[in-house]
Formats: structure tokens, sequence, C-alpha cells
């Protein structure tokens, strides 16, 4: 399929991806196949719907075209990232904010705390239903929470990239 076509300025459905691939992708607004290599894997793993599977298919698609997602150390091409949510360098600047910051309301901060959940890296990490099991959490709990993520551009069950710290 690799031929001397500059591939990077076409449509993202021109990887002809499956449909749930094109689905997510299309959720993200990444348009081009060269915003969608100026993603890290990492960046690609963090988006909503997309796991190792995804990932495997679209780096053989893009390798087909002679093309790869961007490395860490790689300057970003491009200054597009999906609207609507944090980036994974956001999601590591952010992690250890309290649930203050993160603007829950006093409630849902007591009943938080009072499970253990202290800090943003603590709840994208789970589910609504995980966050159900825990003692004095309740749906107004959860509704609070996401709302409050989804504010920030975060939302639950969201892995967060390595800072490369090892913390």
């Amino acid at each position: 399929m690799a031929d001397n076509r500059d591939w990077r300025n076409e449509p993202v459905s021109a990887l002809a991806l499956s449909i749930r691939a094109q689905n997510c992708v299309r959720s993200t607004r990444v348009a081009t196949i060269g915003e969608l290599c100026d993603l890290t894997e990492d960046e690609f793993l963090a988006l909503r719907g997309f796991g190792e599977t995804s990932l495997r298919e679209t780096s053989a698609r893009l390798a087909e075209l002679g093309l790869r997602f961007r490395t860490p150390s790689e300057p970003r091409q491009y200054r597009v990232w999906y609207p609507g949510r944090a980036s994974p360098s956001e999601v590591v600047e952010k992690a250890h904010w309290s649930l203050a910051q993160l603007g829950v309301s006093g409630c849902t901060c007591n009943a938080l705390e009072a499970a253990g959940l202290t800090q943003l890296h603590q709840l994208v990490s789970r589910s609504s239903a995980e966050l159900l099991e825990l003692p004095g959490v309740d749906d107004h709990v959860v509704r609070d929470v996401v709302s409050c993520l989804a504010a920030q551009g975060f939302r639950l069950g969201m892995p967060i990239p390595s800072d490369g710290s090892g913390t």
C-alpha cells in the first residue's frame, strides 16, 4: 500500500481501520493521518475506547504506509489535540490534584475521603461501578465526580500515562 503519496494530509478514514477503531478516532476529532502519527503510543492508548488491539491494528496500518506513532522524545508536529479530553501530559501533571482542586462538592469530597480516595489519579483509574462499591458512595457522588472530571477533560477508567519518574 506504501507509495510516494504524502499520507499525513489524508483523512484517518484512508487507513481503512475497523469500524470500532474508526468510531473511536472520529470521537477524538483527530482528522488526518498526520495528526494520528503525532500521538505517542501512550497517548493513543489514553484515547477513550482504544486498547492494545486497536494499537496493534493502527500501528500495522501505519507501517504499511511507512508511518508510525511519534516517540516521546520527538517534537510534536501538530498543535491539535482532541477537544474535550485532557492530553496525557495534562493527566500526568494533574494526577495528584486533590478532590478540592478537581471541584467536587463538599459532600462528595467527604464521601470519597472517607473511602480513602483523595487525589485525581485515584478516581480516574476506577469505573463508576467500582466507586459505587465503596462505602458511602452513591449515585449522586458518582454523578458529581463524572461531571467534575468531564469539565477538566477527564473520565472514569482513563489510563494515566507514565511520567517517566516511576512515581
